[in-house]
């Protein structure tokens, strides 16, 4: 292991304490703190985490067991060793039932004796550590759906039965829909679960000693290689690897890999575990949605393309009226830049400052689903001049909700210049003639423009 591993040694005999603690700290990777009975100990834990705890059994006040018993249920499943001069048949079944990891009794020669106790440490630690990192592993899947939320709720409501037998664990990864697997140091599967035989067609049988380069279709399968290769000389996990493996009837699986490596009682790699998940079906989501936004960008080009072949102004905007597009004729018409375009520009900012209410009402009127009639605005130019516009507007919706406007604004100008002309013509020959009539009106109006 890398890293040098905590222990705390409980006895009342000091001089073992003492002589325990020399040999566990020199040459072996340990570090050492004691502590004279269990009730001292348990002060200690209460303020800092240790890897493993050796204790003695006969002690007084308290003895090991009932110690033990104190650790299981305030610190959970922290290794422990019972190191005792007691090898009573009944201690040592005590001590198993309570969870004990390992019973080692005192007695001979002093260096071989804590040589042992130092195997047995590193043993439960590397187990210890060896059965977290599994779960950890299994953790990062879990918690993205809740049928694997649900599942990891039962891995932690069986954690201790996981530690204590093999059995359990294959209880709980036999039944998830993704697939748990083992490599060794050459890609080899060493362990898979049955759900390969839902997801790949394959029984566990078949694939066990199977490389598993020969499962990845090409390209990827060299790509994959050296992803392994790197992950085995840097003990760093594959994560969210995207591999297309062949099923048993030739088609394409592409499985989701997660993964942490495989280290020995050295630390030395020896191969990955992890969890590989079926996306085949959300795979082809993501294809499909993305050839739907290329259509649906193609399609929007195709009309700003066209939009910008009009003559009149076409624009859109979103819910806050802030305009999203206009196309060359609005910008030439109104002045603006697309640079302008880009920094934001509110409608309203371009609108008349008594015609704004009726803009603002005629929104609300869109967003309610009201469909309104053209309505006539004064719109400002960059260079502060205004002139008349008839907007012809409808909502944009998406998935059933209003996300913004869009329409075709037509500079009415020239019409308001000829209906002023002509409303002074008709006053003119209203003063002229000295008549109202209709009839008359239109008669001298006639020889007029004849």
């Amino acid at each position: 292991m890398p890293d040098r591993i905590a222990i705390l040694y409980v006895d009342d005999e000091e001089s073992l304490r003492e002589l325990g603690k020399t040999f566990l700290e020199t040459g072996q990777g340990f570090c050492v703190d004691t502590a004279a009975s269990a009730a001292a100990a348990l002060e200690v834990l209460a303020t800092r985490t240790y890897d493993a705890i050796i204790s003695d059994y006969q002690m007084p006040e308290q003895n090991g067991i009932e110690f033990l018993k104190q650790v299981r249920a305030r610190y959970g499943d922290v290794p422990f060793i019972l190191f005792t001069g007691r090898g009573r048949e009944a201690v040592v079944i005590e001590a198993i039932n309570n969870g004990c990891d390992f019973y080692l009794q005192k007695g001979g020669e002093a260096a071989p004796q804590f040589a042992e106790l130092a195997h047995k440490v590193r043993q439960a630690v590397s187990r210890h550590r060896a059965l977290v990192e599994l779960q950890a592993a299994y953790g990062k899947i879990a918690r993205s759906e809740e049928q694997l939320r649900r599942q990891l709720d039962e891995i932690s409501a069986q954690r201790e039965a996981l530690k204590k037998s093999e059995e359990s664990f294959q209880d709980i990864v036999e039944t998830s829909p993704d697939i748990i697997w083992e490599l060794d140091e050459a890609g080899t599967i060493m362990y898979v679960s049955g759900a390969c035989r839902d997801v790949l067609g394959y029984s566990p049988e078949e694939l066990t000693g199977t490389p598993i380069f020969t499962l990845v279709n090409e390209p990827a399968r060299e790509k994959f290689r050296e992803s392994f290769l790197h992950g085995n000389r840097t003990k760093k996990e594959l994560r969210e690897l995207d591999l297309p493996l062949r099923h048993s009837n030739g088609r394409s699986v592409v499985m989701e890999i997660r993964s942490i490596p495989r280290l020995d009682a050295h630390g030395r790699p020896t191969g990955f575990r992890g969890v590989a998940r079926d996306i085949t079906g959300r795979r082809k989501e993501e294809e499909e949605r993305q050839k739907n936004e290329l259509a649906l960008r193609e399609s929007e080009a195709r009309f700003r393309g066209l939009a910008d072949l009009l003559p009149q102004m076409v624009f859109e905007t979103d819910t806050d009226l802030k305009i999203t597009y206009a196309n060359e004729q609005a910008l030439t018409l109104l002045g603006l830049s697309r640079d302008d375009l880009a920094q934001g520009i509110p409608v309203l900012s371009l609108i008349d400052p008594s015609e704004q209410e009726r803009m603002k009402e005629a929104a609300r009127e869109g967003l309610a689903g009201i469909t309104g009639q053209p309505r006539e605005y004064r719109l400002t130019k960059k260079d502060g001049t205004r002139f008349p516009v008839l907007c012809y507007s409808t909502p944009i919706s998406q998935n059933g909700r209003v996300v913004g406007f869009r329409g075709i604004v037509i500079d009415i100008s020239g019409r308001k210049h000829t209906e002023e002309a002509l409303h002074t013509l008709v006053h003119s020959l209203v003063g002229t003639t000295g008549t109202r009539s209709l009839a008359a009106i239109t008669q001298h109006l006639a020889t007029w423009l004849s």
